[in-house]
């Protein structure tokens, strides 16, 4: 039996290059689009079209129901809830958690609503934050936040810059010196290793008290 997704349609090539990407690693996909003229796009694969209007900004939970009544989410392993419609994500977004969707992943743009789905278990792709992370590392932008945790633990998050003062510095000689823990993502991944040098737009996030990081931003 192939594996289900369930994709909610973002109208534009994002949703096609997804569908056949599904499909090539061997997903039969259930598509949740906006009319017959824009299904019509993808009849040449073997994809399932469920028709919703998308144009109603009051789409209510019962057109979400009718629109997808007849898949077997027993069968359904992911769901991608792509559409620019935050309310819309999230509405269908609970609906299949609680019809037992094992991984739903969405795109959101509101940090409440993001806030929210990742209380409820669900992957969220944060649109505003991807696109002003890109920018910075486009630009060089400098970007720096430190949060509270609890009491005196805070966390800084930084993006290096091609002028930064610690390009070259590895993990643990910030750590040693500045007696913070810290992990540095890069590319998508999240590197540990003590001995990794630190490069242009690797994203730094160390955690220690307020006085530690906030030398450590002084000397960036």
């Amino acid at each position: 039996m192939k594996r289900g997704a369930l994709i909610l349609d973002d109208l534009t090539d994002a949703t096609i290059n997804l569908v056949n990407i599904l499909i090539n690693n061997g997903f039969l996909v259930h598509l949740l689009t906006s009319s017959e003229r824009r299904a019509d796009m993808f009849l040449v694969e073997p994809t399932y079209i469920h028709v919703l209007d998308l144009s109603d900004a009051n789409t209510n939970l019962l057109s979400l129901a009718n629109a997808i009544s007849d898949i077997n989410f027993d069968d359904i392993e992911v769901a991608l809830l792509l559409s620019p419609n935050d309310e819309l994500n999230l509405m269908l977004a609970r609906m299949l958690r609680e019809k037992g969707v094992p991984r739903v992943i969405v795109t959101l743009r509101g940090s409440k609503r993001v806030e929210e789905a990742r209380n409820l278990g669900i992957t969220v792709i944060d649109v505003t934050h991807y696109i002003i992370g890109r920018v910075q590392r486009l630009l060089s932008l400098k970007f720096s936040k430190i949060t509270p945790i609890s009491g005196d633990i805070y966390m800084l998050e930084m993006l290096i810059t091609g002028d930064s003062r610690i390009l070259g510095a590895t993990i643990r000689d910030l750590e040693r010196d500045y007696n913070v823990d810290m992990v540095v993502i890069r590319e998508g991944r999240l590197i540990r290793d003590p001995d990794v040098e630190l490069q242009a737009n690797d994203h730094l996030i160390a955690v220690g008290s307020m006085t530690s990081l906030s030398e450590l931003l002084k000397n960036a």
